[in-house]
Order: C-alpha cells, then sequence, then structure tokens
C-alpha cells in the first residue's frame, strides 16, 4: 500500500523517505475502517434492540 509510486528509490532511501507518510496514511485507513466498523456494529445494534428514538 505505501509508496508504490516510488519503486525505482533504493529499499534504504524508500524507508527513511516515505516512513512518515507511510506511518499517517495507515493511521488515517486505519480510522475509516474503524469508523466503519463501530457504524455497521451500531446499526445492527439498533436494528436488534429495537429503540424507539430511531425513527
Amino acid at each position: 500500500l505505501c509508496g508504490r509510486s516510488d519503486v525505482d528509490r533504493a529499499p534504504r532511501l524508500f524507508f527513511v523517505a516515505d516512513d512518515e507518510f507511510c506511518v499517517h496514511r495507515m493511521i488515517v485507513l486505519t480510522l475509516i475502517a474503524f469508523i466503519g466498523i463501530v457504524v455497521v456494529v451500531a446499526v445492527v445494534f439498533v436494528r436488534r434492540v429495537r429503540l424507539p428514538l430511531v425513527v
């Protein structure tokens, strides 16, 4: 996932130069996935419990 556009660089330079960007991208993807899972679980939970607050 990280730095496919920089394949022609040396591995050492690749890891050093793109480490911060790669970590940032992984954190963002993890947050998006986590939020998606939370939303799905919340919807399933609400439908099972059938809270009167949901219209």
